[in-house]
């Protein structure tokens, strides 16, 4: 997940790093380049 974060964010601006969450997941948000809001969600099991 964080080569994706990273490349969608280039150029962007980040608003959340992606990081553990209360609700047992990774989770991030960012604005890419082109103004487009992106929400990455990701259990810990996937996440390895």
């Amino acid at each position: 997940m964080g080569k994706k974060f990273d490349a969608l964010a280039a150029g962007g601006k980040v608003i959340l790093p992606v990081q553990d969450m209360f609700w047992g997941a990774k989770f991030g948000m960012l604005k890419d380049a082109y103004g487009i809001n992106w929400m990455f969600n990701c259990d810990h099991r996937q996440a390895a």
